[in-house]
């Protein structure tokens, strides 16, 4: 069995584990509040398949999160409790399961999910319901553009945000003649359009030689790595990720692929992505990532070195993606309902817009007008680091949220013609 392969059995074990049944996950509260109703959040995320590899870790970080917001006495004087429901990737079950959170479980406020279709069903359940939630690893664009409502915030980059933060690099390289291998879905297609849009502009002359669009799943990529090669191009924009990106790098390896052309990555650079790969992961590829380990601001910065640290003793593994979004969610949710000193969803929104939010990775803000957190993107080289066994990123440059993502004015114009 490989590694990756390997890898994926472990967390779908860890998965069955962790979300068997609909349990409250309620951790320790210090002795100042342990008698105080307790404020309960519903998680509505998936568990299953693919998400594994970022969510179980994401769970982590919200359950460490909620640890040291309950030993320094809860929020507004009450514990916080967590309960996780998995809605298996389908919009559906996921719909079921806020119905279930709210007005069973009596949740006052939600967070997740993973998948984007889920996410967008959300979006119109929460303003039916008048229900605030907190996306966590969601990445659809769409979600704060057209589909965007009061109650709806989001804590991760967004597809489109990753295209163009790339192209603000890749714009300053040689290359001329692209490529592109992405799956055949949004977050397959959107950071590629988004990319080549800056990157036409940036770079005139740029050239597309070939477009390749795999179904989303597909686990066999070789047609796909000799047509791409046969159309001779310099650099290949490459949207697989998790296990599909990994399973990519093994089958183009022995292509040659990697000397061939300049790979570049919107999600690749994210443990969560290419962990499976350990030291086989390729060198040079140019990636947007979460280099944790880099020795930079602001990873190299006291919280989020203790963050890392208080991860890898609670997990036995260093942090991911997943666990960056996770945690914020978490402590972005208990700063809200404390600058309003309620839990009504009304007055918690008007509190975290543009509220300050103090993070591992900085201070950020959710944007009044889409409720998008100002996190950037970090774009660097990957390298091997034997240190952690694994890749990391060098030479890297922050893109702040201002430098990619969409302007207030763009996404006006943009729900403007999705009402006609």
């Amino acid at each position: 069995m490989n590694r990756t392969r390997r890898a994926f059995r472990v967390l779908r074990v860890l998965a069955a584990v962790l979300v068997a049944g609909t349990a409250w996950t309620a951790v320790p509260a210090g002795p100042a509040v342990a008698q105080v109703k307790a404020l309960r959040v519903g998680v509505a995320n998936s568990y299953t398949g693919v998400a594994i590899p970022y969510t179980i870790p994401e769970k982590e970080a919200m359950l460490l999160a909620v640890e040291e917001i309950n030993a320094a006495g809860g929020v507004l004087g009450r514990p916080l409790e967590l309960a996780f429901r998995d809605d298996k990737l389908r919009p559906d079950l996921g719909l079921t399961n806020l119905q279930e959170l709210v007005y069973q479980e009596k949740v006052e406020l939600i967070l997740g999910p993973f998948s984007s279709g889920v996410s967008l069903a959300f979006a119109d359940w929460a303003k039916q319901h008048k229900r605030l939630f907190i996306a966590t690893i969601a990445a659809t664009h769409r979600l704060t553009n057209e589909f965007w409502n009061p109650y709806v915030f989001r804590v991760n980059q967004h597809v489109f945000f990753t295209g163009r933060a790339l192209a603000r690099v890749a714009a300053k390289l040689p290359h001329k003649r692209y490529a592109v291998i992405g799956q055949d879905y949004e977050g397959g297609r959107v950071p590629w359009d988004a990319f080549l849009e800056v990157l036409k502009k940036e770079k005139p002359g740029v050239e597309v030689v070939s477009q390749q669009f795999p179904k989303l799943g597909e686990t066999d990529f070789t047609p796909y790595i000799t047509a791409t090669l046969a159309a001779r191009p310099e650099a290949v924009f490459v949207t697989l990720f998790g296990t599909g990106f990994q399973q990519f790098v093994l089958q183009a390896k022995p292509y040659g692929f990697f000397d061939k052309v300049q790979l570049i990555g919107p999600y690749s650079g994210r443990p969560d992505d290419h962990r499976g790969l350990g030291a086989e992961a390729p060198e040079g590829m140019l990636l947007n990532g979460y280099p944790w380990s880099a020795d930079i601001a602001p990873f190299s910065s006291p919280p989020h070195r203790e963050f890392v640290d208080k991860i890898r003793k609670r997990t036995g593994n260093w942090p991911v993606w997943g666990s960056i979004t996770g945690y914020i969610a978490v402590k972005a949710a208990a700063a809200g309902v404390t600058k309003a000193g309620t839990t009504d969803n009304e007055k918690v929104i008007k509190a975290l817009e543009k509220l300050p939010i103090d993070t591992p990775l900085g201070r950020m803000h959710f944007r009044d007008f889409d409720h998008q957190l100002t996190i950037p993107a970090w774009i660097g080289w990957s390298k091997v680091d034997p240190k952690i066994g694994e890749m990391t990123l060098t030479r890297i440059q922050e893109i702040p949220a201002e430098q990619g993502l969409q302007t207030k004015e763009e996404i006006l114009e943009i729900r403007a013609k999705a009402k006609k």
